[in-house]
């Protein structure tokens, strides 16, 4: 398998104007950057990149689902244990952490965190962070130490959280009902934030919704939202039922 990747991360922009003007797009020219040519996985896995090392996540792996590469297609290390001990993960996702580093929690409001770093050759530090109470489906980093949370069984789904657990903001809602039971299923997404420019998109995974935000170290305001195409959908009493 050849993966390459893009070295630079493009925000999606929703253009939703009230106007028949014309909207100019920008146009960037990127190139990639090769880190490894050549690299043997046995199944299809998630990926992300800190500083120049690769991290493969798998959870169907039930020992050792993270393992770390260099940019030579090297492994240099293996860590990661799925289950229900004190220093084990159900759902796992990672995110980058800092330099070098990156952070594996819980996903669906159990409070397991880890921090792995090159600094020390990618072992386990399992640590504690107030962010991950409640039910956290998406979680971003910002530079300065910040924690952005999609919680799609809040009014307001993105909160931005203080590295000690304090809420500084929220916004996003929906537009779509609050009175459902299964909202946690129809609602559930994704968020990606692009610490350049302090955009953070939102999308969704069931209903056809996607919106990005303006996040600063003190607010979160909505720039754009779309819903693409009519969703057909209904609800009977508090429960949605949506027409793939």
């Amino acid at each position: 398998m050849k993966l390459q990747l893009l070295n630079i991360f493009i925000a999606c922009t929703f253009c939703i104007s009230c106007s028949q003007k014309p909207v100019k797009t920008e146009r960037i020219q990127v190139s990639p950057k090769v880190l490894t040519d050549s690299l043997f996985i046995k199944s299809a896995a998630s990926f992300i990149c800190i500083g120049d090392y690769l991290v493969l996540q798998d959870p169907r792996q039930v020992s050792n689902f993270i393992k770390i590469y260099d940019t030579k297609g090297h492994l240099v290390s293996e860590v990661g244990q799925i289950g229900n001990g004190p220093e084990e993960f159900i759902l796992p996702e990672c995110i980058p952490f800092g330099e070098n580093k990156f952070l594996t929690w819980n996903r669906y409001g159990t409070f397991q965190t880890a921090v792995s770093s090159s600094e020390n050759q990618f072992k386990q530090e399992f640590r504690s962070f107030n962010v991950f109470n409640g039910k956290n489906q998406s979680i971003q980093l910002c530079k300065n130490g910040n924690f952005i949370t999609y919680d799609p069984t809040k009014d307001h789904v993105i909160t931005l959280y203080s590295p000690d657990g304090k809420e500084i903001a929220s916004a996003g809602k929906l537009p779509f009902s609050s009175d459902i039971a299964n909202r946690e299923h129809f609602y559930s997404g994704k968020i990606v934030y692009n610490h350049e420019n302090q955009i953070l998109l939102l999308y969704l995974e069931v209903l056809p919704y996607a919106a990005t935000f303006k996040v600063t170290s003190s607010n979160i305001s909505l720039l754009n939202e779309r819903t693409f195409r009519n969703p057909e959908y209904t609800i009977n009493g508090d429960q949605m039922q949506f027409k793939e």
